[in-house]
């Protein structure tokens, strides 16, 4: 039986997350989206490219904590400001979705309450779930079922390795073509997300159902997007970029240092810190420890233990500890023996 997948995010409280300013849109970025194209919200990819071709499947896949998910998450922000309905199917949970969404100056809150943003979450036995479809069909189905007869713009895989769980590399491949196309022929723009190393077999088997394929590196020096693979561009370039707090990626001249970072980018001489925030962090803030515990209890008696000296930061599985290290840069991890999503020891 695979009923429970996949499962729609709808028992959470919108009360759960702070206000914060609504996106007004990147207007360098949608004004280089020309007809039949989608701008990405990442003004520099979209000057060279013109935006992602509407209605197809780009492959995006690099190391964790590269900026995969930041880009996906301004893809989908583009949408809804434009007034598109969009969906993500994840392995975090919504609020790990929303902090992320808010670390980058984005804010889904109004856009999930009025169905323009639909978000679903991966059960814990997916793998096993997902090995054992005969069909490929039935997993673009029940998104069809979840989604309720509501038609989406956009979607957000992230990642989709978990839906590619199969014996054989030709497997993942068919399955792969199989999801695309389904989702092309809703209408919709998609981006489908793979980590590396684990994810390599998966990136090698779907590259050629890709539409378009992109990559993050990590060099010495910081970062960058590769369009390894773009019919309306010149296929290998770059663009080198850091993650800045709520502004998202941004892109680097070719003669700027980027600054290599875990979680949040520092600022820049170009862009000095104003005096009030300056004095602010004249005193050393407390450090960040990060929780990943699945087991409730044994978290919130950790936090209680050391919230009073240190900055708290819980997490339930792997996904949202790989987010949490991304968002929060802790000082300190623990992990309990046993996560979701994988060992804590992996």
């Amino acid at each position: 039986m695979v009923s429970d997948y996949p499962r729609l995010l709808v028992p959470w409280r919108l009360a759960e997350y702070p206000r914060t300013i609504a996106p007004e849109g990147n207007v360098a970025s949608m004004k280089h989206a020309q007809e039949g194209m989608v701008g990405t919200g990442f003004a520099a990819f979209d000057e060279i490219t013109n935006g992602l071709r509407q209605s197809e499947a780009y492959l995006v896949y690099g190391a964790a904590g590269l900026g995969k998910s930041t880009f996906a998450l301004s893809f989908i922000s583009e949408g809804l400001v434009a007034g598109e309905a969009a969906a993500i199917v994840t392995s975090r949970s919504p609020a790990t979705v929303m902090e992320q969404a808010r670390h980058s100056g984005l804010d889904f809150e109004a856009a999930f309450r009025n169905n323009q943003l639909f978000l679903f979450e991966y059960p814990e036995n997916i793998a096993g779930n997902s090995s054992r479809l005969v069909d490929d069909l039935r997993i673009v189905e029940e998104f069809r079922a979840a989604l309720a007869g509501n038609s989406v713009q956009r979607v957000v895989f992230d990642p989709i390795t978990p839906l590619l769980a199969g014996p054989a590399q030709s497997f993942v491949a068919d399955r792969f073509r199989v999801i695309a196309n389904s989702i092309r022929t809703m209408g919709a723009t998609a981006l489908y997300l793979i980590d590396l190393p684990e994810g390599q077999a998966q990136t090698t088997a779907s590259k050629d159902s890709a539409y378009g394929v992109i990559r993050f590196e990590e060099l010495r020096d910081g970062r960058r997007l590769v369009l390894e693979s773009m019919p309306e561009s010149q296929s290998g370039e770059a663009i080198r970029f850091e993650l800045e707090p709520g502004l998202g990626l941004r892109a680097l001249p070719d003669h700027a240092r980027t600054v290599l970072t875990i979680g949040a980018a520092r600022p820049t001489r170009s862009a000095p810190v104003p005096p009030g925030i300056r004095a602010s962090q004249s005193a050393a803030p407390a450090a960040t420890i990060l929780v990943i515990d699945p087991d409730e209890a044994e978290s919130s008696q950790l936090q209680s233990l050391l919230g009073p000296a240190f900055r708290v930061v819980p997490a339930a599985g792997a996904a949202d500890g790989l987010s949490s290290v991304a968002i929060h840069a802790p000082n300190l991890v623990i992990l309990a023996e046993q996560v979701r999503g994988g060992g804590g020891i992996d």
